[in-house]
């Protein structure tokens, strides 16, 4: 995208940030437009060569290694839950914190990620059968670190496990609700 943005917004290409960018691009691409073109680039596959060459460039000096069999996904889309308190006091981080963990998934994926978009939760429901659904909470049930419910669901929300969710009380004594003026 900067090979392409840069001729037009100069220094400021950096700064293009925006959800649907992948739309202009997408658009640029296909329809390869000659005022998009930039000079220097002399066709759109010599820019997308170009492109390439500057990512591969990029992921190696980031892996400290031009071997891509040591590239890993998931060390570019890591993840960590800061709590409030664990992540403005350094020494509290491993007590309150969840992560630094690895994700898979991406923008455009059906498990979507990216470095600051995720799923607050998972429900899964199948509704011929609604006592299979399962719920998950990425940090578990309670904000508070001491809990035995903070980050209870962590390991499960990873794996793409789940918690059963039944709809059908186990107890029907217990699925009654009685208000008493």
């Amino acid at each position: 995208m900067l090979r392409l943005l840069t001729p037009v917004l100069a220094d400021r290409a950096e700064l293009y940030r925006w959800r649907l960018s992948s739309v202009f691009l997408d658009t640029v691409l296909k329809e390869r437009p000659a005022r998009w073109l930039p000079a220097s680039a002399g066709s759109f596959d010599q820019l997308l060569a170009a492109a390439l060459n500057d990512a591969l460039a990029v992921l190696e000096k980031r892996f400290a290694t031009a071997d891509m069999t040591q590239w890993r996904w998931g060390r570019q889309m890591e993840i960590t839950f800061s709590h409030p308190i664990g992540g403005r006091t350094p020494v509290l981080n491993r007590y309150f914190n969840i992560g630094p963990f690895e994700l898979s998934g991406t923008g455009y994926s059906v498990k979507q990620t990216t470095l600051t978009l995720g799923p607050s939760m998972r429900l899964v429901v199948d509704f011929a059968d609604l006592n299979s659904a399962t719920l998950t909470l990425p940090a578990g049930q309670s904000g508070h670190p001491f809990s035995r419910h903070y980050r209870d669901q962590f390991s499960k929300w990873m794996s793409g496990d789940g918690v059963p969710l039944s709809f059908t009380a186990s107890d029907p004594s217990r699925a009654k609700l009685v208000l008493h003026p």
